[in-house]
């Protein structure tokens, strides 16, 4: 938490909100205050920073309390184990001024429901009222199992505020949070609370735009493909950015499609804003100042801008994700030709490859007990993908970002087999899904699951990237693809009744393997059958050839690669059973692989704009036969709205 000395907050001035002079005891060498910062500068009329602190910390706390209130009482795992949801503080014309969240992408599009509900009932707010939202096409939250709890905050008769939460609800037939938001309580009058407000986002806003005002003037360009099953959708982004503002043009994208990840701009918007707050400005508090000077441009009737009555259930989802990544690419392209001066060369380190936002492996699950009762429920380890590798280090594992800060929390286990009828296997790193570079990206997870307690379930996967990789930066491979998957006719009952230990990882699970569909529904498990899902992870850093071989060394050791992307990809070769690095053999097998590279180089030839056909790259590394089945369905992908050029993928 910011306090009135950090570099972004330091508030200056020699006069208290009353205009009293304020005297010190201190010597006269340090009897003044701070004049000058990145964050305001002296003008008269500002509170005094104690009281602007003591204001900002107050709503901060508040935040944090309503979000333990929801902790405390949720029924759901989803919400009290693996934190998806949010509580926002704003002023009362429906601008943030506080938060506390696990799920950051959450800010915009509340803000967005409140000024929905602001406009429609103008005039017939009163205290007591509630409102909720949960459609995207009409001020709703990320998608539709988002449900947006909006509560105007009053002081008599004058509203002073809103409070909201938006959480993921499983069961879209009746389960409310309760009364979660705090009584507000004040502890300065309403004119400097008022102007409290004002001047926290002001502060926030001043400070992301002198940073935008650092990045080079211009343009930047990238562009990627949105996957379901065996169709590809293009989405284009170009970044403009100049005087203090970033505009995301999103106008070549593909029109509007019949599946479920069609998406809206401020969606869009809501889930950018939070890359460029941990690019930009992570030791900047979030208020609505972070999102004012972004503009996300998007074509009617686009995938990113779909109209009624196109399906939007995962409008934050395959589309929207993408949509983040491309323009974070773009924002790192200028962040990366700025002078390296002040405080920029900070963030600069913070340039990643790309991470695994877009590689989740999401799986939803229904059906009855033995004893009658109904389940449903969404497998949240689904989202644990890897992330980019980043300069100087390996990318984070089972987490999209490197940039730190509160994500969503998987649950135990044995929490979801308490409450669920599934027994895990195993839920393990999966191996070689980091992109392979001189820094790799992180690792991901795979697991697997049979049936507990039920007879049956019926699943719907809903995954990304099984044929289009995350690409590597500086030469760094592209991390692993997604893998979804069925073992049926398997000998799991006979070898728990013959006392034999459950299996450790995929190898060790026998039977026929039936590959599941990226976004399928209607998927039957049944007894004896296992179901699979590897997801996909973040690219590498880096040439691979320049990682020091006894980082290589420890990731075999510690399982991050196989011995055979070790000696194919990194060209390291080990002796005394893994504990040493033969030094030789290793310059004798980087040698060959650098060789390897010059026979098959070509002269890239010219690139059309849209390209036009595309066959799928060889991945290095991996789950052998999810790779090469990614490849398979990469080979089948027909282009739709811009077509993918031919020998190469997107990167």
């Amino acid at each position: 938490m910011a306090s009135a000395s950090s570099p972004a907050w330091r508030s200056s001035g020699r006069r208290s909100s009353s205009g009293a002079t304020r005297r010190s005891s201190c010597p006269p060498a340090t009897r003044r205050w701070s004049t000058a910062s990145e964050a305001s500068s002296s003008r008269s009329g500002m509170l005094d920073p104690i009281t602007l602190e003591v204001v900002r910390n107050r709503l901060q706390y508040l935040t944090q309390e309503m979000s333990a209130a929801i902790v405390k009482t949720a029924v759901s795992p989803v919400v009290s184990e693996a934190r998806d949801f949010s509580c926002m503080l704003y002023d009362a014309d429906g601008h943030i001024v506080a938060t506390a969240a696990t799920v950051p992408f959450h800010f915009g599009v509340s803000a967005d429901a409140i000024a929905v509900v602001r406009e429609r009932f103008a005039g017939r707010i009163v205290p007591g009222d509630v409102f909720l939202a949960n459609d995207p096409h009409d001020g709703g939250g990320l998608h539709l199992q988002d449900v947006v709890v909006m509560r105007p905050i009053f002081r008599n008769r004058t509203r002073i505020g809103w409070a909201s939460t938006s959480g993921h609800m499983i069961d879209m037939g009746g389960l409310v949070p309760g009364s979660f938001a705090p009584n507000a309580r004040e502890e300065v009058g309403p004119p400097a609370f008022r102007q409290a407000l004002r001047e926290i986002r002001g502060l926030s806003a001043r400070v992301v735009r002198r940073r935008i005002r650092e990045l080079p003037t211009g343009e930047y360009v990238e562009q990627g493909w949105a996957e379901f099953d065996d169709e590809a959708f293009l989405v284009r982004c170009r970044l403009r950015v100049g005087d203090g503002m970033l505009e995301f043009d999103y106008t070549g994208s593909s029109p509007q499609c019949p599946y479920f990840f069609n998406s809206k701009p401020h969606i869009v918007r809501s889930e950018l804003v939070v890359r460029l707050h941990q690019l930009l400005a992570a030791d900047v508090p979030f208020t609505d100042g972070v999102l004012a000077p972004v503009r996300v441009v998007a074509p009617e009737g686009s995938i990113v801008n779909a109209r009624p009555p196109a399906p939007v259930a995962a409008a934050h989802m395959h589309v929207a994700l993408l949509a983040m990544e491309l323009g974070e690419t773009c924002l790192k392209k200028a962040l990366a030709c700025a002078l390296p001066r002040d405080g920029l060369a900070s963030r600069q380190r913070r340039i990643t490859a790309p991470g695994g936002t877009t590689g989740m492996g999401l799986s939803s699950w229904h059906g009855r007990t033995h004893d009658g009762t109904a389940e449903t429920f969404l497998v949240m380890d689904g989202n644990a993908v890897g992330a980019g590798a980043c300069s100087d280090r390996d990318g984070i594992d089972m987490t999209g970002s490197d940039y730190g800060g509160p994500g969503i929390v998987y649950p135990d286990v044995e929490t979801v087999e308490q409450t669920y009828p599934v027994l895990y296997l195993y839920k393990r790193l999966r191996p070689d899904a980091g992109g392979a570079g001189r820094f790799r990206g992180g690792a991901s997870v795979d697991a697997a699951f049979v049936l507990h307690g039920t007879d049956g379930l019926e699943g719907t996967t809903l995954g990304m990237r099984k044929a289009v990789p995350l690409p590597g930066l500086f030469g760094g491979y592209p991390g692993a693809c997604t893998l979804f998957e069925l073992r049926q006719d398997t000998t799991l009952g006979q070898r728990l009744v013959a006392g034999e230990g459950l299996p450790t990882e995929s190898s060790e699970i026998d039977g026929r393997v039936v590959g599941v569909g990226l976004n399928a529904a209607g998927i039957r498990l049944r007894q004896g059958e296992v179901f699979r899902f590897a997801n996909a992870s973040g690219s590498g850093f880096g040439d691979p050839l320049e990682r020091d071989p006894d980082r290589v060394r420890g990731d075999l050791r510690d399982g991050y690669v196989t011995p055979a992307t070790a000696r194919s990809v990194y060209g390291v070769v080990v002796t005394d059973g893994g504990r040493a690095v033969d030094v030789a053999a290793t310059a004798t097998a980087r040698d060959a692989i650098r060789a390897a590279r010059r026979a098959r180089a070509r002269f890239p030839e010219r690139v059309p704009d849209p390209p036009r056909l595309w066959a799928a790259p060889r991945h290095r590394g991996g789950d052998r036969r999810g790779n090469a089945r990614g490849r398979r369905a990469a080979g089948l992908l027909r282009a739709s709205g811009g077509d993918l050029p031919a020998g190469r993928g997107p990167w």
